[in-house]
């Protein structure tokens, strides 16, 4: 049990970088993981990754609903989109020998990457037609308005991949 104590300090700063950035943390600690103990299944470091970002995004949740920045419609539609993704992962990362999911997790990040390097710059990105697109806004605590605008298929659709 005590070689699981570096789990504390390593949570707490993946999980702060990782609720910083809106990015829960996963992508950072699962590779981690997946180097540090090669003779693990799969199944066992997603699930301490997801427990992680789990935590972390409760924390974030709980920081933003403070400040009254949640667009809780929203964020309801794309949380009930990653439930089917997500089942599907479960069963499917339990059924995966280590190198298989080794390699599929490993090509998954490394398009991520290329995803981010090779997108428009955000004032340069093509806004969707009106009829693919929902605008909301969101008044904080302060009284400063938040607008954002996207795409709800595409949205749901990437919801229930990151699931």
């Amino acid at each position: 049990m005590m070689h699981y104590l570096w789990f504390v300090p390593v949570g707490i700063l993946i999980g702060t970088f990782g609720t910083l950035i809106g990015a829960g943390g996963g992508f950072l600690l699962t590779p981690l993981l997946l180097l540090v103990y090669p003779q693990d299944s799969p199944e066992m470091l997603t699930s301490i990754s997801l427990a992680v970002v789990c935590v972390n995004a409760c924390s974030g949740s709980v920081a933003y609903a403070r400040m009254h920045r949640i667009d809780y419609h929203s964020g309801v539609l794309f949380a009930l989109a990653t439930i089917p993704g997500a089942v599907v992962g479960a069963l499917t990362t339990r059924a995966l020998p280590r190198r298989t999911f080794d390699l599929l997790f490993g090509t998954c990040m490394l398009l991520a990457a290329l995803w981010l390097l090779l997108r428009q710059p955000h004032a340069a990105r093509h806004t969707p037609p009106r009829r693919y697109r929902v605008q909301r806004t969101v008044i904080d605590a302060a009284g400063t308005p938040y607008t954002v605008a996207y795409n709800p298929l595409l949205g749901v659709g990437v919801s229930v991949v990151v699931g």
